[in-house]
């Protein structure tokens, strides 16, 4: 989350690191031949000051599709070459728009979940020039809103509720669309999810109600789609999870009443084991963030003594890789990406706060401290393009930016946002030898930006933000009974013509507590938020484990402060701190604290 310092002067600089100019800010005029890359205004599809919000790309076809609005026809589907962006398809003709969402290219065409007003939220699909519904799962105006699109064996495979079945899964080889199995038969969802193709099937979560949420698999038909391993006998669930495909070998994070939660596998061939009681009995190491890379899986996990930290395995056992943070607290290494010989995450030292280290399988070292100092630079998206690795990260005097390094070098590769907001980019995609991605440059609200080598797209025209954005946040948060997360009030108001006010909102202790021997304010969660203007919404702030205890223990801990980055669809920016007070309550037949 962002936090305000004091302003410092506007500057426009290219950073060179090893001779070669790495950092190219704003949109600049087209690069000579052999230039470095830069970041660029792709498409202004919402012309002016005003968003057209752009998200959800997917290529299919030699086209970049992706949902965006103009201010004439609300959020619909979109498309570019590389040269221009054209509407495609009008799937709800008005303002409103049908929001696709979900966009997956399956053959010669694109598959999405949008809303046309008459049927719901349903499957859709275009070719590029014809856009259909390829059939209202749910008869009538209410919606099956599918979800979870994964292409599997020449079909897409996906979520939806009938209204009769509840949230199953369904498929479609773009002839047939149906059912695969109720396998929580009734209306009951069985709650499938975390769908991963491996050996000829696809696996995946899922709970029907006999054996618990367990590890499932389908060939496609009624008969193929069974329970593969009931990892957590009889109705206990053993909530299989970031399911992993590495040489043969499917690997995914489960919980056994004998070992607690740990790193599991299966050849698909026999039964599901475990790969290692990395703590040892009972005690749960949560295995998590599972990465492939060379002829391991990477991953976070607690031993129970050096607390959550890098970790990697194969089929012959697992190792801890590094202790990052020394003692019980744990660096809880996030965000793991391959690039080249390493793997590159996000981790605290409790040194230099979250920030980018890799590993090379044996140690692992600080790449940079974008933010110096104890404070984090709050790596996110990382992603390799060109050969090199670009991410984003916050630092006070630009905010949250693109970020790049080749290995031996990382810089801040373009500064979109002068000043110390930032432009927030996310939603990465490579595309015609491009890196393309949604930003805001303070000009033209959040647009299709790209990374490329030459800018043949029209620079910012530098019109003025139009105002302020407004947000009020409710000084009270109640804490659900289950202590998972909080529920905090954000107002956009009705005057805020720019609307919706969007952003991120960080939940921190005012004040600071002991944590891991140390004394520190800590960050208990963040989540992104949307408000529509003159419209109250709950935020949910979802707790991690140690901000569950830390709060439901601890009453200097629900005396917080919500740190709020807002925004409106005119570029307008405002950075927020209130005070908020948290309100836990006990399990039925006790008493709020």
């Amino acid at each position: 989350m962002r936090l305000t310092t004091t302003p410092m002067r506007d500057r426009l600089r290219l950073a060179l690191a090893a001779g070669v100019a790495v950092a190219a800010i704003g949109a600049g005029a087209p690069a000579a031949a052999g230039a470095a890359p830069q970041a660029q205004l792709a498409h202004d599809v919402n012309p002016g000051p005003s968003s057209s919000e752009p998200e959800d790309y997917a290529e299919m076809g030699g086209y970049l599709y992706f949902q965006g609005v103009d201010g004439i026809r609300g959020r619909e589907l979109w498309r570019t070459d590389g040269t221009n962006a054209t509407p495609v398809g009008d799937v709800r003709p008005g303002p409103s728009g049908s929001s696709p969402g979900g966009l997956t290219a399956l053959g010669g065409h694109l598959y999405f979940a949008a809303d046309d007003g008459v049927h719901g939220r349903e499957l859709w699909r275009t070719d590029g020039t014809t856009t259909e519904l390829v059939m209202d799962i749910r008869p009538g105006g209410d919606s099956s809103s599918p979800t979870s699109p994964t292409v599997h064996g020449g079909a897409l495979y996906f979520t939806a509720d009938d209204g009769v079945n509840g949230r199953e899964l369904w498929r479609t080889d773009g002839t047939t669309t149906g059912l695969v199995r109720d396998i929580n038969p009734g209306l009951g969802a069985s709650g499938v999810s975390n769908l991963t193709p491996f050996g000829g099937h696809l696996y995946f979560r899922a709970d029907d109600t006999v054996t618990g949420s367990e590890l499932w698999r389908t060939d496609g038909t009624l008969g193929g789609t069974v329970l593969w391993s009931n990892i957590n006998p009889a109705a206990g669930s053993s909530n299989p999870n970031n399911l992993t495909v590495l040489d043969g070998q499917l690997y995914f994070g489960a919980s056994h009443p004998v070992i607690g939660a740990e790193l599991w596998r299966t050849d698909g061939a026999g039964l599901a084991a475990p790969v290692q009681d990395i703590n040892p009995g009972a005690a749960d190491a949560n295995p998590a963030a599972i990465h492939a890379h060379g002829q391991h899986v990477y991953f976070r996990a607690n031993d129970g003594v050096t607390g959550s930290e890098l970790w990697r395995a194969d089929v012959g056992g697992a190792e801890q890789v590094a202790d990052i943070e020394p003692g019980v607290g744990g660096s809880n290494p996030s965000e793991l990406v391959s690039y080249g010989d390493h793997v590159y995450f996000r981790a605290n030292d409790g040194v230099h706060g979250q920030e980018m280290w890799r590993s090379g399988g044996s140690g692992a070292e600080l790449v940079v401290d974008t933010r110096p100092g104890p404070e984090s630079g709050s790596i996110y998206d990382p992603i390799v393009h060109g050969g090199a690795l670009y991410f984003v990260a916050e630092r006070p005097d630009v905010g949250y930016e693109l970020w790049r390094t080749d290995g031996s070098s990382t810089a801040l590769f373009a500064d979109i946002l002068q000043g110390t907001q930032g432009s927030d980019p996310f939603d990465f995609t490579p595309y015609g030898g491009a890196l393309y991605f949604s930003a805001n440059d303070g000009h033209h609200g959040y647009e299709v930006w790209r990374v490329a080598d030459v800018a043949d797209a029209a620079p910012p025209t530098g019109s003025p933000q139009d105002g302020k954005v407004g947000l009020a946040v409710v000084k009270r948060a109640r804490v659900a009974r289950s202590g998972r997360f909080a529920q905090l009030r954000l107002r956009c108001p009705a005057s805020e013509a720019n609307g919706p006010c969007r952003g991120r909102v960080t939940l921190r202790t005012k004040a600071k507590l002991k944590v891991g021997g140390k004394r520190r304010r800590v960050v208990l969660a963040r989540q992104r938020f949307s408000v529509p203007a003159g419209t109250t919404r709950k935020v949910r702030m979802r707790f991690g484990k140690a901000a569950r205890r830390l709060v439901a223990r601890s009453p200097r801990a629900r005396r917080t402060v919500a740190i709020v980055l807002v925004r409106d669809g005119a570029g307008n920016r405002r950075t927020l701190r209130r005070a908020v007070r948290l309100t836990v309550a006990k399990p039925k037949g006790g008493r709020r604290r």
